[in-house]
């Protein structure tokens, strides 16, 4: 199993837009497009730990590459 850097494995959307500095909106802009990845408990939508992880390393290499 991968490890994430988070000791949770999954984040309120509100916890991720923390997390991540952005908004929520955005949060789900990037969920909508496979950039994170949301899963269903219950009635509640959540955001992985690693998706979060993999959004920031793919954002450092755009950042690096400009």
């Amino acid at each position: 199993m991968e490890k994430t850097s988070h000791k949770r494995l999954l984040f309120r959307i509100d916890e991720a837009a923390e997390i991540l500095a952005i908004s929520r909106s955005k949060i789900y802009e990037y969920g909508n497009a496979g950039r994170l990845e949301f899963v269903n408990v219950d009635r509640s939508r959540r955001v992985t730990g690693r998706s979060i992880d993999k959004l920031v390393e793919t954002l450092i290499k755009q950042s690096s590459a400009t």
